[in-house]
């Protein structure tokens, strides 16, 4: 929505007048993205306390979700910021939907098929509370990572544009 508002004000072609440049204006994007992704997951940690304090429930795997959900959060704009850089944001549009259904039809019709084995899952028990949380802390950098890397991708993209 950011980029249609952007693209319908004009807005990149106003940006590129002033002296902060193309990779400023990228960053700017990819700042937004990690503050919101930083906030619901502080927002999410929050809410677990509160729900352990009152509720006296075991957090472990609320943070295990919570993590999850945080590294989703993060993949999908990896994917669809440079889209939306390189394409714009009605032709990018298509491709969310893609980036999000996709994957998951093909993980749906692979278990179903008895095509992917989840019984490893089942293993997690063996896993100590420690190393579980650890494992799953592990997720949400792996989705810095990419967005890192997709900062970049879009650093080349807008470098290469014309507003």
């Amino acid at each position: 929505s950011a980029f249609a508002y952007d693209e319908q004000a004009k807005w990149d072609r106003y940006a590129m007048s002033l002296p902060m440049g193309c990779r400023a204006m990228v960053g700017a994007r990819y700042l937004f993205v990690l503050t919101l992704s930083l906030l619901t997951t502080a927002l999410g940690l929050a809410s677990i306390a509160l729900l352990t304090l009152f509720r006296a429930e075991d957090p472990v795997e609320m943070v295990v979700t919570l993590m999850v959900s945080a590294a989703i959060g993060l993949l999908i704009p990896s994917f669809l910021l440079p889209l939306c850089y390189k394409l714009g944001p009605e032709r990018a549009r298509p491709f969310l939907y893609a980036i999000i259904f996709i994957p998951t039809i093909v993980l749906v019709l692979l278990f179903k098929a008895n095509i992917l084995d989840l019984s490893i899952l089942e293993n997690l028990d063996v896993l100590t509370t420690a190393q579980l949380i650890g494992y799953a802390l592990l997720l949400p950098l792996g989705g810095l990572a990419l967005l890192a890397l997709s900062c970049l991708v879009s650093f080349h993209i807008a470098a290469g544009k014309e507003y």
